[in-house]
């Protein structure tokens, strides 16, 4: 099990949250992002160099008219052009949106209905290069190690995006009342608290949140 820099997943999941990714891609993204962003050296995921300095969780490469409105030119890349630097993670993560919801053929990444589907489509945007077999063991390895750690994230994929839904799901009926609960289908993730690091556990604010909403 790979070991997470929870400091910055929580940055990450955050940043996500805010820019209304559907939820049910949220277990996929966050895979990814671990993988890219797992040092070479401790092994640990959400800490690499690149998303430290220039607020790049996924290895963005800096396109002055893709994404020069948003991001400067960053570090730069071992291929030898250069990474996407970001004011934010948040700024980061709408860049990031607008990556996936591109659609070069086999559909839009954002909307994939598994990880091998997820990796699938982002191979065949071209966002990586990596043979994909190879690719989508990697993202499957920190997918493994973000449910261990953070189980509460993932329960999100295989429900329906209603706040209903989610608190029966959660805890007894008779325990919850969900009268004020009610988030729109299409934007699940604005509806979510913040994360927080409990003994070096990540536990999400679902509960709480609706019931506070």
């Amino acid at each position: 099990m790979h070991p997470l820099n929870t400091d910055n997943a929580n940055l990450v999941y955050n940043a996500l949250v805010g820019a209304k990714f559907p939820a049910s891609s949220l277990p996929f993204v966050m895979s990814q992002v671990a993988y890219e962003t797992t040092d070479s050296t401790t092994h640990t995921g959400f800490s690499s160099f690149e998303s430290m300095t220039d607020n790049n969780f996924s290895g963005i490469k800096y396109n002055a008219v893709a994404n020069g409105d948003i991001a400067t030119m960053g570090n730069q890349s071992p291929e030898g052009n250069h990474y996407a630097h970001y004011n934010s993670v948040n700024d980061w993560a709408q860049d990031l949106k607008r990556i996936l919801s591109l659609n070069r053929g086999a559909g839009r990444p954002i909307d994939a209905t598994s990880l091998e589907d997820y990796v699938h489509r982002l191979h065949s945007n071209g966002y990586f290069t990596d043979h994909e077999p190879t690719y989508l063991a990697g993202v499957s390895s920190l997918y493994n190690s973000i449910s261990i750690q953070n189980p509460g994230l993932f329960v999100i994929s295989t429900l329906s995006q209603t706040g209903d839904d989610l608190l029966a799901t959660l805890m007894p009926p008779s325990d919850a009342d969900v009268s004020n609960a009610n988030p729109a289908p299409d934007s699940p993730a604005s509806n979510f608290g913040t994360l927080t690091v409990v003994a070096g556990i990540l536990l999400t604010g679902i509960i709480s949140y609706f019931l506070l909403t």
